[in-house]
């Protein structure tokens, strides 16, 4: 799992030339098998630690993503 603070782990579409390739991050860590956390709130506290991590993901009927909780214990 990648799990990353910001909205996305792809470019910021302000930032995206108009033939740029939708995506191309996502694309290839799900093609792999890596699931991709996105906008999460991680502590500083946190920065440099070994942790375990659980997600409780919500159920959505024939989605593609869903919102999760997802808790760090150290």
């Amino acid at each position: 799992m990648l799990a990353v603070d910001t909205r996305s782990p792809d470019r910021p579409r302000a930032l995206r030339p108009d033939d740029w390739d939708a995506y191309p991050v996502h694309r290839r860590l799900l093609s792999e098998g890596v699931l991709i956390a996105e906008n999460l709130a991680i502590p500083d506290s946190l920065a440099g630690e070994r942790v375990e991590v659980f997600a409780f993901p919500m159920a959505v009927r024939e989605g593609d993503g869903a919102p999760a909780r997802i808790v760090a214990r150290r």
